[in-house]
């Protein structure tokens, strides 16, 4: 073989593994800036969800501080089955959970007895009467005193975000008669 060939030889092998480093590297450094890239996105997309759902946290918040102390809630705490039964039908119909976006209403009485519970099925609409699980998981919630909490719950059916206020009066200043958990 000549000094020629030799040459060309020897520079076809440079110029291959040359390109072979080369597109090894370009190829590091290219998947290296799109997996950031992709990271930065998911957090991107993390923190969005967060705030959406932290402000779906305090929305739900809201929902429960005002209903809990509307007059009406607390006086049917008291009230006699027909009258509970009227409440119920006027207070808690699918257009109440729909346009407020609940799914799940939950009234204790002071003494943790469940005084009233439904769940509307989403995004169906349709509802259905809370298995004795659910009832049983949601009656030994901490829900004391004049304590108001949000957060969320795993039940089986899924995830909940939800949130519980003491039953009061309008003003505030009467002693709890249950609470509302939304």
């Amino acid at each position: 073989m000549s000094l020629r060939q030799k040459a060309l030889v020897l520079l076809g092998v440079v110029l291959v593994l040359a390109a072979g480093i080369a597109g090894w590297f370009v190829r590091t450094l290219v998947l290296a800036h799109t997996s950031l890239l992709e990271r930065q996105e998911t957090l991107h997309h993390v923190e969005t969800l967060e705030t959406i759902l932290q402000r779906e946290q305090e929305t739900l918040q809201q929902i429960a501080a005002d209903w809990s102390t509307r007059d009406g809630l607390y006086g049917y705490m008291t009230a006699d089955f027909s009258e509970r039964k009227a409440f119920e039908k006027s207070q808690f119909h699918d257009g109440i959970f729909q346009n407020n976006r609940l799914h799940l209403v939950l009234v204790l009485h002071e003494d943790h007895h469940i005084q009233f519970a439904r769940l509307l099925r989403h995004p169906s609409g349709q509802s259905f009467s809370l298995g004795y699980e659910i009832s049983r998981l949601l009656a030994r919630l901490q829900t004391t005193g004049k304590v108001r909490q949000s957060g969320f719950l795993q039940l089986y059916r899924g995830v909940f975000i939800m949130a519980t206020s003491p039953i009061t009066t309008t003003d505030g200043k009467s002693p709890s008669r249950g609470t509302l958990l939304v």
